[in-house]
């Protein structure tokens, strides 16, 4: 699927706290581009966001951390003190998903551009 086709079906998704949450929605989205993850919601859903460097080492063989974030990668944030995970789009945006529903944002926003954990890409 194209960058275009993902936000067109998933922008209006509606958050629901145990079948789409932020992690849910980061698992829709890479299994449409036929890059299912490992399912890690055990550790991501209510994990405190001092938790990522402990996931990333955890699941290296799947994921791998970069410092230049190309179309696709995982953003993970670091939301009051929670994890929480978008995907990369091209012109510094993401499309993630909040309470408030699916969203596309700009990442250079300082809202979250301070809250930016770390990029993350799909080994294979």
């Amino acid at each position: 699927m194209s960058e275009l086709e993902i936000v067109n079906k998933y922008l209006m998704v509606q958050y629901h706290p145990k079948t789409m949450n932020c992690w849910e929605f980061v698992k829709a989205v890479y299994a449409d581009l036929g890059k299912p993850l490992v399912d890690i919601e055990e550790f991501l859903v209510g994990q405190s966001a001092s938790d990522a460097p402990r996931i990333a080492r955890e699941y290296k063989d799947a994921m791998v951390e970069v410092s230049s974030p190309g179309v696709f990668d995982m953003v993970l944030l670091d939301l009051k003190g929670k994890l929480h995970a978008g995907i990369v789009l091209s012109k510094g945006r993401f499309i993630h998903l909040t309470k408030a529903g699916a969203s596309v944002m700009r990442l250079g926003n300082l809202r979250w551009w301070s809250h930016i954990i770390g990029y993350y890409r799909q080994v294979n």
